[in-house]
């Protein structure tokens, strides 16, 4: 997504009671630049568990449970 303008449907925005929160993840030079610090250091992410993708209401329910992982929960295709 990008630029400033943006139309929304707010009923179902209401109705669920949702609360929608910006996130701005930088540029692409910022990304470049994070990537090759990445690489270059080595840097690998800590995965708790892999679950397969017919077991992804499984894993959404670990990440609800909060607390009870430590790192990432992964879903493979």
């Amino acid at each position: 997504m990008g630029g400033t303008a943006a139309s929304v449907d707010l009923l179902p925005v209401i109705v669920k009671a949702l609360r929608i929160v910006g996130n701005n993840t930088g540029s692409v030079a910022d990304l470049a630049q994070a990537v090759q610090a990445i690489a270059a250091h080595g840097i690998v992410p800590v995965i708790d568990r892999v679950f397969s993708i017919d077991d992804t209401a499984e894993a959404y329910a670990e990440l609800a449970a909060g607390g009870r992982h430590f790192g990432k929960l992964a879903i493979a295709h």
